[in-house]
């Protein structure tokens, strides 16, 4: 029968020409330890390591390794094996194979230096060293930091624990230092021992976190997984079935039609028998890797959007004024990938005023706000990786399953966002003739539009001025759910009543559908601002963002390009009056 179980590889090696004395010892705790779970773990041991030997081991088990511990002697460059050290990009490429691996340990001298290398395939765990140590030393350290993990322990907390085993059989100062996958690494070192993890989420893994299901990945298990179980929770028809692909339409229905597009993407499949042209994404491929990049970018582009137009509403309710530094935020500094600080910051200030949310659960993204802080830049790196990388299977299948999980934890941090409903209008104006009020979209709603008598007898209304006060195109309007379905607004009710701000959060022209503009624009253009300049607007799509479309102060577009800008120069000056 086929060895299933997940492999832990450790290779030692000896030099004859300067020994390690303690290395036999090291190998007899390591051999102790790893007997208690050999049940569960495939150890591999390389007791003379060479490189071949490495290369042999992960060649027979690539997607089954989830650990990598070396020993033995090594330099800022490279470690040294049996017949020829193996230099540090050379190690660093071998385990890059490994879609699995969790964790690294260089049990030598300066190998912290080899992190450059590994930097590359977003190993979430990496020990190393930042100067010389000795045989006895580098003995205690690896085998407490093991025996802990197999004792239970979280990562952080065996470094700790390691540390302090090594500190009470050295007469000198054994220093650690903990850093993250982005942090610079000093080039004059000052920490012995040096542990480097993906995310703070890292610090508290443990050994026993590794089953043998994460080693045979399939592209949307665990997405699948996530959306049937927790919405399940809130919705007894979804909870009715029996699985995601049972209960599919009614999860996708959930979303805002912009993410189920996204979920959908990545989790339609062909069906076998069947031939046809479209795209499918299932499979852990680069174009795969694009399409979860764009996932994020369009689940951040909509908080954002969600957090600028509170802040909006929020100076428009009361004259508040905004005097942070480098004001206002949105527009003064370089467009970014991440940007989560930018959301953040504006839900923080809008909390300063004690003037209730429109959607209130967006508060509690500063609560999470170190878990999005490290989505933003693993998404970032993950861009760059798509833009620039010529990856092998076993590196995407690698990236696929961790970019996976990231997308549940994005998500998972803003679920609320199945409570509310998007809804596209064409321009909602008091006292303005269209001649097409009806949304072009799916969504439509009943828009404000006074013909005839209405309109030259306005006297039946009150609060006439409300419309200098908000931005003439409502191009996206979010609507809350209610008991019996989504708050509808309609011509039935007075006027004031559906333009109170506990009715809707209007996010245009942040976020706008195209359609409004012009009535012929596909649905898969509602789009997200990309780019802002004087004379020109870029936005980019939410369902496809590779896709861009510019809308410039010219002949063609001087009517939309001033309609949109009128709307940023009233958000400008709310913020900087």
């Amino acid at each position: 029968m086929m060895d299933t179980r997940p492999v832990i590889i450790l290779a030692f090696a000896n030099s004859p020409s300067s020994p390690l004395h303690y290395l036999s010892e090291e190998i007899k705790r390591c051999n102790a330890a790893f007997n208690n779970i050999s049940g569960k773990f495939q150890i591999r041991y390389l007791y003379e390591a060479k490189i071949e030997d490495i290369q042999n081991a992960i060649d027979e088990t690539a997607s089954r390794v989830v650990g990598f511990m070396y020993s033995g002697h090594a330099n800022e460059k490279a470690i040294d094996t049996i017949g020829h050290g193996m230099s540090a990009i050379g190690l660093a490429s071998q385990l890059g194979r490994c879609p699995n691996l969790i964790w690294v340990l260089l049990n030598g001298c300066c190998t912290g230096a080899h992190f450059e290398y590994f930097k590359v395939f977003s190993i979430p765990i990496f020990v190393g060293t930042q100067a010389p140590v000795n045989d006895q030393t580098a003995t205690w350290f690896s085998t407490t930091f093991l025996q802990e993990l197999i004792n239970g322990a979280d990562i952080a907390s065996a470094f700790q624990t390691a540390i302090e085993k090594v500190q009470a059989y050295s007469t000198t100062s054994i220093t650690r230092e903990t850093r993250f996958l982005d942090d610079d690494i000093p080039s004059t070192p000052t920490n012995t021992w040096l542990l480097i993890v993906l995310t703070v989420q890292y610090l508290t893994w443990k050994l026993s976190a590794i089953s043998h299901s994460q080693l045979n990945y399939i592209p949307n298990s665990y997405l699948k997984e996530f959306l049937y179980e927790k919405l399940s929770e809130w919705d007894d028809n979804i909870a009715g079935y029996e699985s995601f692909e049972d209960a599919q339409g009614d999860i996708l229905a959930k979303f805002p039609p912009f993410i189920s597009k996204q979920i959908h993407n990545l989790c339609a499949s062909r069906v076998e028998g069947i031939n046809d042209s479209g795209e499918y994404f299932d499979q852990p491929t680069i174009e795969r890797i694009g399409k979860m990049v764009g996932f994020y970018t369009a689940v951040q582009e909509i908080l954002l959007s969600i957090a600028l137009a509170e802040l909006r509403d929020c100076f428009i309710d009361k004259s508040i004024n905004y005097t942070k530094e480098n004001n206002p935020f949105f527009f003064n500094q370089p467009a970014r990938f991440n940007k989560i600080e930018w959301i953040i910051k504006a839900i923080e200030f809008k909390q300063t005023t004690n003037i209730p949310f429109f959607i209130v659960e967006i508060q509690e993204l500063i609560t999470k706000h170190e878990t999005l802080s490290a989505l933003g830049q693993f998404f970032e790196e993950l861009s760059l990786f798509y833009q620039n990388a010529n990856p092998n299977a076993a590196v995407l299948e690698q990236k696929s399953l961790l970019a996976e999980q990231k997308l549940v934890e994005l998500l998972d941090c803003c679920l609320f966002l199945t409570q509310y409903k998007f809804v596209s209008v064409k321009n909602i104006v008091v006292f303005k003739n269209r001649s097409k009020p009806k949304a072009q979209f799916d969504y439509k709603l009943s828009v404000y539009e006074w013909k005839g008598e209405r309109q030259e007898n306005p006297a039946n209304l009150t609060n006439l001025n409300l419309h200098n006060e908000i931005p003439d195109n409502f191009s996206i309007l979010i609507i809350k759910a209610l008991k019996h379905g989504f708050m509808q607004v309609n011509m039935n009710n007075h006027i004031n009543k559906q333009l109170k701000s506990d009715h809707y959060l209007n996010i245009s022209p942040f976020i706008i559908d195209p359609n409004v503009i012009y009535d012929k624009a596909p649905i898969s253009n509602i789009s997200f601002l990309d780019v802002y300049s004087e004379n020109r607007l870029t936005y980019r799509s939410l369902y496809k963002v590779e896709d861009r479309k510019s809308i410039e102060n010219n002949k063609e577009m001087k009517v939309v390009f001033n309609d949109l800008q009128e709307q940023f120069k009233d958000f400008k000056k709310l913020l900087n009056p």
